[in-house]
């Protein structure tokens, strides 16, 4: 692929939930446009691994883990994530530090694409299967190693299907094998973000109708939007027999149900 080729492509939705189900992993390789810029900085080339992945329609945003370094000019620092999407003209970062307690709100900036000449997702080989459960087949739970692998003391990531198409793939905080019973649980890793970053097309969609005049303003490389945006996280409780909980749904004792799920051991 050249560099004129990774500027064009707009990525395949279908091919990269395709992907994701088999057990590959999502990053991103950046390029910033200095001359839209305007900026004499060197040139140079990043890349950020995005472990957690939200898809919806044909919207998929990744999410990088909250562990980038931040500081100011007076000495303070904070960590941040960020998020890049494949759908909309923006991508974002995100200050946990600042959240709005009473209000759910979560310090985001919003930036322009443009601000890049190169934006081109990647994928990973495919990983070891270790777990999967279908609500095609009633939920029968297919182990594939899960036990060895805990016992291993090998770490995972899944990917889970929702009602309505919806498909997240993050890394799993903990595994359990209740050995004397057979109950197989998963709690995901547990990242503070915005709301627009696990509903892309939900959020794109209100954002277009409520307050449209931060899409246009995309369309100049410079954009730099700082807002406060309806906060959410990547916290799930997923149980073999097809339930799942949210922290919402948790407190309340009020399981969801997913359609499927696939475990995969780290290589």
């Amino acid at each position: 692929m050249t560099q004129e080729d990774s500027k064009q492509i707009s990525p395949d939705p279908d091919g990269l939930k395709t992907a994701l189900k088999q057990g590959r992993r999502l990053s991103i390789q950046l390029r910033p446009n200095h001359q839209a810029l305007a900026t004499e900085d060197p040139e140079y080339d990043e890349a950020y691994a995005l472990p957690f992945v939200f898809c919806e329609g044909e919207a998929i945003a990744g999410l990088t883990r909250t562990g980038h370094f931040l500081a100011d000019d007076k000495g303070g620092y904070e960590t941040i994530s960020f998020s890049y999407n494949t759908a909309y003209p923006y991508y974002s970062i995100h200050f946990p530090n600042r959240y709005d307690r009473v209000k759910n709100q979560i310090a985001t900036k919003i930036m322009s694409k443009l601000q890049y000449q190169v934006f081109d997702f990647k994928l990973t080989d495919p990983a070891r299967l270790i777990f999967e459960t279908d609500a095609a087949d009633g939920h029968k739970p297919r182990d594939h190693g899960l036990s060895d692998s805990i016992k291993a003391g090998r770490t995972h990531f899944l990917t889970i299907g929702f009602e309505g198409g919806r498909m997240w793939s993050l890394p799993v905080d903990i595994s359990y094998d209740y050995y004397p019973t057979g109950a197989i649980e998963f709690r995901t890793e547990t990242l503070l973000t915005s709301k627009h970053v696990v509903m892309p097309k939900s959020f794109h969609a209100e954002l277009a109708a409520t307050n449209g005049q931060v899409i246009d303003a995309m369309k100049h490389p410079s954009a730099n939007l700082e807002l406060f945006m309806p906060a959410d996280i990547t916290f799930l409780k997923i149980l073999a027999d097809g339930r799942f909980h949210t922290a919402a749904t948790l407190g309340a004792n009020k399981p969801m149900h997913y359609d499927f799920l696939k475990v995969f051991e780290y290589p």
